[in-house]
């Protein structure tokens, strides 16, 4: 039986930083395995932070990406 509360595997694809006058952005790429919920299906976030404060969060999944779409 399959714990649905698990929590999906999360590693860091991709990150790195934006300078401008003011302010230094860290922008990040998660994935995230869901295939407990749908088989085969992933969870992508993007985060960009500043000064330690998350400023923007943007979610998307493999459900919902045009086939011809690289992540």
């Amino acid at each position: 039986m399959i714990d649905i509360m698990m929590q999906p595997l999360r590693d860091c694809v991709r990150s790195g930083t934006i300078i401008s006058e003011d302010i230094v952005f860290e922008l990040a790429l998660f994935r995230e395995d869901l295939s407990m919920i749908y088989p085969g299906m992933m969870r992508y976030t993007v985060t960009a932070t500043a000064d330690n404060t998350l400023v923007a969060t943007f979610r998307t999944n493999s459900y919902e990406l045009l086939p011809a779409c690289t992540v």
